[in-house]
């Protein structure tokens, strides 16, 4: 939710030799909400997603305007200077 964007976690699923894997895709929304599911079986989804829901939830739940800017930090492009 902190990044109030849209997010597809794609998880591999069914049994390989030894290992065995979970499933459990999902596609969720800015707010959080878990818009697509898959199980433990493989397969696959389409979801409609409504780029407006991100400026809504921007709206609604303002996570950025708590951003804080780390002072005192270096940051090196490259090598040492």
């Amino acid at each position: 939710m902190d990044n109030q964007c849209f997010v597809a976690c794609i998880n591999r699923s069914g049994v390989e030799e030894t290992l065995h894997y979970c499933g459990n895709s999902i596609v969720a929304g800015p707010d959080g909400e878990v818009l697509g599911r898959l199980g433990l079986a493989a397969g696959s989804m389409i979801v409609d997603i409504d780029l407006a829901c991100i400026d809504e939830s921007r709206t609604h739940q303002n996570y950025l305007k708590d951003l804080r800017v780390l002072k005192d930090t270096h940051v090196v492009n490259g090598a040492d200077s």
